[in-house]
């Protein structure tokens, strides 16, 4: 061999390796780019996740809310229902002072009867 032949050889070996080395670059290069895409995935992931998290706040809160509410509602009506049977009583104790005013009244005009002289006259 000559020292054209070797330094060929040479050539050739340090062309392959210089390939090599390019084919491992463009891998890296490929790696890092799909870890930066999963990295950009994962940002996104992480920022819908945050905005999940604070809209079931949201919901969580406004939830109370309306569950006070409910609260103060069933209040409100078992007052409601106090104050019917309350009015319900008032009706039955004044139904029953309307008979027992109409009763004496028909007692009181009986009396009135008996005691005049036409009443007397008439009660035979």
């Amino acid at each position: 061999m000559t020292i054209g032949d070797d330094l060929q050889k040479e050539v050739e070996t340090t062309k392959e390796k210089v390939s090599s080395l390019i084919a491992e670059l463009e891998t890296f290069a490929e790696i890092k780019s799909n870890l930066s895409s999963a990295d950009n995935n994962l940002n996104k992931s992480i920022k819908s996740f945050d905005e999940l998290i604070r809209s079931m706040t949201t919901i969580s809160s406004s939830l109370d809310e309306v569950a006070s509410t409910f609260e103060e509602l069933i209040k409100k009506l078992d007052q409601i229902d106090t104050l019917t049977e309350k009015v319900e009583t008032i009706e039955d104790l004044i139904t029953e002072l309307s008979t027992q005013v109409s009763n004496s009244h028909h007692e009181l005009e009986e009396k009135i009867k008996k005691s005049t002289i036409l009443g007397r006259l008439t009660i035979k």
